[in-house]
């Protein structure tokens, strides 16, 4: 019980964690094709 409440936690940090990275990327993206616009 104790190993599958660890895994369902670390599932739930990678899930944030994947979120985080697509924001950031998209947030460069767009500076990339918009370098002249401030956000």
């Amino acid at each position: 019980m104790i190993f599958l409440g660890n895994m369902k936690s670390y599932f739930l940090l990678k899930n944030h964690y994947d979120e985080n990275m697509l924001a950031l990327t998209h947030v460069l993206g767009l500076k990339k094709r918009k370098p002249f616009q401030k956000t």
